[in-house]
Order: C-alpha cells, then sequence, then structure tokens
C-alpha cells in the first residue's frame, strides 16, 4: 500500500506542474483499474481504500479517484479503461495484475501506471 501512497503523492506534486495553471473549480481525475468484484474484489476494495486515504491526507479538493472494476480480467479491464476515456480521464492507476495489460495499447492516449513491474511489451 505504501507504493501507492508514493504514486498519488507522485502524480499530486508533478501532475498540476507539466499541465500548467489549472481552473480553480476543475477537477483532476484519476482513473484507478482495480477488482472490485470476483476472487480478487478483497485486493481492489484495499487499493481503494489506500488511494482515498493518500487523498485525503494530501488534502486536495481538486483531485478526483474514479475507480472502475476490471474483475481480474484483460477484456473487463479494457472495457473499463474506454469507460475511463470516454469521461476524458488521461491518467490511470492500474491495473493490478500483469495480465490485465493485454489489449490496454489500443488506448494509445492513456498514460497507464500500472502496479505490476513485469514488462511484456504489451
Amino acid at each position: 500500500m505504501k507504493k501507492i501512497i508514493q504514486i498519488i503523492l507522485l502524480l499530486t506534486l508533478t501532475f498540476p506542474i507539466s499541465i500548467g495553471k489549472i481552473i480553480a473549480n476543475e477537477k483532476i481525475k484519476i482513473g484507478l483499474l482495480v477488482p472490485l468484484t470476483g476472487k480478487n474484489s478483497e485486493i481492489g476494495q484495499s487499493i481503494v481504500k489506500s488511494t482515498r486515504l493518500a487523498i485525503t491526507k494530501i488534502n486536495n479538493l481538486s483531485i478526483e479517484i474514479i475507480p472502475k472494476d476490471t474483475k481480474s480480467s484483460p477484456e473487463n479491464t479494457l472495457k473499463a479503461a474506454e469507460e475511463l476515456n470516454n469521461l476524458g480521464i488521461k491518467i490511470v492507476i492500474g491495473p493490478v495484475f500483469n495480465e490485465n495489460l493485454i489489449y490496454l495499447n489500443k488506448l494509445s492516449e492513456i498514460t497507464f501506471l500500472s502496479f505490476s513491474n513485469k514488462n511484456n511489451n504489451y
């Protein structure tokens, strides 16, 4: 969970700098791809709670985390990522499992910060 908090802190510190001025009422929307149902739902729920705790500690009301359920499958991960893309989200944390990265290269306009450190050139 420390890794999640570090990623959120890094995003919070670097993202506003890289996009220049942000309108005061504009939200910074960050997607979160995690398993919320199925056999790995406990992991996903824990990540959502940790991420929300990190945002609370940062105390920045302009950051909004939008979790989507991957159901631990590559097909559902792609569908959830497409939903985030349709919402205009360009930064996504996740997915949790390396095998869920397989179809995400179809969404080149989104930056994925995956929990997995394995690189299979998906």
